[in-house]
């Protein structure tokens, strides 16, 4: 007689298929519940011992035999529940432990993902056959392996296991795709992957070195600081030097590519003549800026001198902090000059750069940011430090 067949995801969701029916495990089964199941399909083919369940399940317990014991009753009751399981007898008692019944048959699509990537993993070009190993992975993977609202160990390791595996699949199907000059299909790939994995510095690079192949410069300069600024603001930290390079790469390109017309040109370099303020760049792009600005200073013996601004509140609320980050980007723009350039550090920080002969001067755009700051938060605990001192290029052994 052959066994009843199970289609088990644990990707993205815990459901499990019998036939026509589908159903959302965790709509029936609670956090504890959800947690032994999942440990019993991990074990399926050998009965797990009630130590182990102990240690994955109640690491911590007073009384983790009573706990055992009640949570298999629980679960052989409330399973009952799931239409297909009705009058089935999925855990069943063995000697020193429990087992999931051996008359039915799991199909694991997590499971199934870790034996194709057994077979890829140590692959660095992939072939023909591999290609489509790597490609059904990818098919497999529809989100993070589940993790109930508890958070076991196991589960979080088993997890992250998982994520590696499947940024690492994709970055190999890149760089045959790369290779073979399949440079749509593959930023269609780092697209759909960067949607469930956004920060995975991998992803982001092989769908910019699309854009650089394929000549959508414009797109690639922009895509490069919004990624830079998220990664500060999500990691604290902005890209590697190898985005920096591929930066540089665009920009070269871009710049023996594009040819404007000269009256063009000028019209598109006059749009901020009428705007008001100080011109707001990324950070990145300021730090560009920084130096031809300085350079230029130097040459013609001006001074300029550096302002940073940090938001911050009494309680140490930074929820509160974030809320107001763009309302103060706009007091600076408004209080700054035409030729005076700022940016964004992270969320709660930003730099200035003014062109002044005194530090009196500068003090006195301080004055006008805070007063604006003071007047338009007042009563909401908020504070506005800031540091001033006077802009230079250092040598390189000071840089560092």
């Amino acid at each position: 007689m052959a066994k009843e067949i199970f289609d088990v995801t644990l990707f993205n969701e815990f459901t499990i298929t019998c036939g026509k029916e589908k159903a959302i495990i965790t709509e029936y089964l609670g956090k504890q519940l959800v947690n032994l199941f999942q440990v019993f399909l991990y074990y399926r083919e050998q009965p797990v011992h009630k130590d182990t369940l102990i240690e994955i399940l109640w690491p911590e317990s007073d009384n983790p035999i009573s706990a055992l014991k009640f949570t298999i009753h629980r679960f052989r009751k409330d399973v009952q529940k799931i239409p297909f399981f009705e009058g089935k007898e999925l855990i069943l008692t063995v000697k020193q432990g429990y087992q999931l019944n051996p008359d039915f048959e799991w199909h694991i699509d997590s499971e199934e993902f870790g034996n194709l990537w057994e077979e890829i993993k140590f692959e660095e070009n992939l072939s023909a056959k591999t290609m489509k190993i790597a490609y059904r992975m990818v098919d497999l993977y529809k989100g993070k392996f589940y993790i109930s609202n508890s958070q076991l160990m196991w589960t979080q390791q088993v997890c992250e296991f998982y994520r590696h595996a499947y940024v690492k699949c994709v970055i190999k199907i890149c760089k045959k795709l790369l290779e073979e000059q399949k440079y749509e299909e593959m930023m269609t790939l780092n697209y759909q992957a960067i949607l469930l994995e956004p920060f995975y510095e991998g992803l982001h690079y092989y769908y910019m070195k699309g854009l650089l192949e394929t000549s959508d410069y414009h797109k690639a300069l922009r895509y490069y600081d919004d990624l830079n600024e998220s990664f500060v603001k999500e990691l604290g930290t902005g890209l590697s030097m190898r985005f920096k390079e591929l930066y540089d790469a665009i920009m070269s390109d871009h710049e023996n590519i594009e040819r404007v017309k000269i009256d063009s040109l000028l019209k598109q370099l006059s749009r901020r003549t009428e705007e008001e303020g100080g011109f707001y760049c990324t950070f990145e792009m300021f730090k560009y800026m920084y130096e031809l600005v300085m350079k230029s200073a130097m040459r013609d013996n001006k001074r300029l001198y550096l302002i940073s601004f940090e938001i911050s509140h009494e309680d140490d609320k930074e929820e509160e902090v974030f809320k107001v980050v763009n309302k103060v980007k706009h007091l600076i723009a408004l209080s700054s000059r035409k030729n005076d350039l700022f940016a964004k550090i992270n969320e709660g920080q930003f730099i200035v750069l003014v062109d002044c002969q005194t530090v009196e001067n500068a003090y006195l755009i301080i004055q006008r940011i805070s007063h604006r700051f003071y007047k338009k938060f007042r009563n909401k605990k908020l504070r506005l430090n800031y540091y001033v001192t006077e802009a230079k290029l250092l040598d390189p052994e000071e840089a560092e």
